[in-house]
């Protein structure tokens, strides 16, 4: 333990003279730039030809180790002070030599079969590089990239865990630290900044997948995957709203193809890949949402991931349909909220074509939600049925009434419109209702639940009726939900007399 630290120390403080000898020196003027550069190298070479014969000696693989590590994390950094600090070379060109200098430190590591190698080039090099870019900077998210990437390879073919978040959260940190810097106070498209966070998260997500179909348990892997793909969403920040919202739906869709293109995977792996695609899905919804101040971009949403819910019987689906429900339903309160429902003049002057819209999507999610949850048979789902059925049954109404106000304020767009809207709406109320009572009946299973929904909602549609119907409406279509509410209740109690009868005698025979 004590080699050990006294090597890990001797590593650190030879990199930081390294670093020292390429920048300090050239901003005291000390020594000529050819020769600080070569100096560099040279050392970085020697340290490397030194601890290969260390290491074939007994007892020398701790002092070769860091000597092989300290020369070849030497060797990038020179690399990168020839491009960002003399610039000798063009960037391009710069980073084939820093990944030339990674990918060897990674294959002698796998030669040895040393992981601490592999990590302290890595964390070397993430480390010191910042000192040579002058910050953080575009150019160092590059350089961070290439060691990313390099990183990549004896993490699958060795199984070293813990060099995915060594090799990720450089890079992740970095570039999420440079996107606001190039957002903030620009409208310019920076095809560099998109092209770094691509790659970032197609070497994460890749390199992720794969080692989660050989190690379907791996936590850590799970999370620097979804870590590596943070850049690749929040990117699309920095571009405008339709260009960022479609940025985000093909993150989504092109992490969704991989899952599938990786089948079958662990629940990390699942976990991270849904984690993405909601973040993904939310932030292209939520542009959208605020750029248009609509409900449909989540409301949408939530419709084909409830479609895709039913269709796979997922339990991830359901919870993603559910939470983008959820908050395309509170975007459609703000928009259409009962005060606005009950104001003949905030009705008229709000509701439009894309609230009726939105309350047809609301009542056709509802439904797909209530059955994906009628069609799962986990644990978890059957004790949380009652819940979520209630509730998408509470939002499928609401939706229904702002389709039936927004119908109505929309083809007649006066106080008749109005009239009409909640004569619809008092009507959808009373037949939900009945639909309910009348299910009960047909399916005794649901018999206690179906009655208690069904009188309920009577006593709100019949509360609607008196209270609101009789005093706001005119004259028609009060009369008109009147009659309306009055035979459907006539049939359904006729329905439920009948029914109870023909039980009764059923027992008696």
């Amino acid at each position: 333990m004590v080699s050990r630290l006294l090597v890990l120390a001797g590593v650190a403080v030879t990199l930081v003279g390294v670093v020292m000898l390429l920048v300090l020196a050239a901003q005291h003027g000390l020594f000529r730039p050819p020769i600080r550069v070569a100096g560099g190298a040279l050392l970085a070479v020697a340290l490397v030809v030194t601890g290969w014969r260390v290491m074939d000696r007994p007892g020398g693989r701790v002092g070769g180790t860091a000597l092989m590590a300290t020369g070849f994390a030497g060797a990038y950094l020179d690399v990168l002070a020839v491009t960002t600090v003399y610039d000798w070379i063009a960037p391009p060109v710069g980073l084939a030599l820093a990944l030339v200098c990674a990918v060897s430190g990674v294959v002698v590591a796998m030669r040895w079969n040393n992981q601490l190698l592999a990590l302290i080039v890595t964390l070397g090099c993430a480390a010191l590089a910042p000192v040579l870019t002058s910050g953080l900077t575009l150019t160092l998210v590059a350089f961070l990239a290439v060691l990313q990437i390099a990183g990549s390879v004896p993490e699958l073919v060795r199984s070293w865990m813990w060099l995915a978040p060594a090799r990720t959260v450089p890079a992740v940190v970095a570039i999420l630290v440079v996107i606001p810097m190039k957002s903030i106070g620009t409208d310019a498209v920076h095809p560099q900044l998109l092209a770094a966070a691509a790659v970032i998260g197609a070497t994460g997500l890749s390199s992720g997948l794969l080692a989660l179909r050989r190690r379907s348990d791996d936590v850590v892997a799970a999370v620097s995957m979804v870590l590596s793909c943070l850049p690749v969403v929040l990117v699309a920040n920095t571009l405008g709203t339709t260009a960022a919202a479609a940025w985000s739906a093909g993150v989504a869709a092109i992490v969704i193809v991989a899952g599938f293109a990786t089948r079958p995977l662990g629940t990390p792996a699942r976990f991270a890949l849904a984690s993405v695609i909601v973040l993904a899905v939310f932030q292209g919804c939520a542009l959208l949402s605020a750029d248009y101040s609509t409900a449909m971009p989540f409301l949408v949403t939530a419709l084909v991931v409830a479609a895709a819910a039913v269709q796979q019987r997922s339990v991830l689906a359901l919870a993603g349909a559910s939470a983008l429900y959820a908050v395309g339903m509170q975007l459609l309160l703000m928009d259409a909220g009962p005060r606005t429902l009950s104001s003949q003049r905030q009705a008229i002057a709000r509701l439009d074509e894309g609230a009726l819209l939105s309350g047809l999507l609301g009542v056709a999610t509802a439904a797909l939600l209530v059955l994906a949850v009628l069609q799962m048979r986990t644990k978890l789902v059957a004790d949380l049925r009652r819940g979520i059925v209630v509730s998408a049954g509470l939002a499928a109404l609401y939706s229904a009434t702002v389709v039936a106000v927004a119908a109505g304020v929309t083809a007649m767009t006066d106080e008749d419109g109005f009239y009409l809207g909640h004569f619809l709406a008092t009507a959808v109320w009373i037949a939900a209702a009945y639909g309910l009572l009348t299910l009960g009946l047909n399916r005794p299973a649901y018999a206690h639940l179906t009655l208690g929904a069904g009188l309920t909602l009577v006593a709100a549609a019949l509360t609607k009726l008196f209270v609101f119907d009789l005093a706001a409406l005119g004259g028609v279509a009060r009369a008109g939900s009147f009659l309306v509410v009055g035979l459907l209740l006539l049939v359904a109690g006729t329905r439920y007399a009948r029914s109870f009868a023909e039980r009764e005698a059923g027992t008696h025979a």
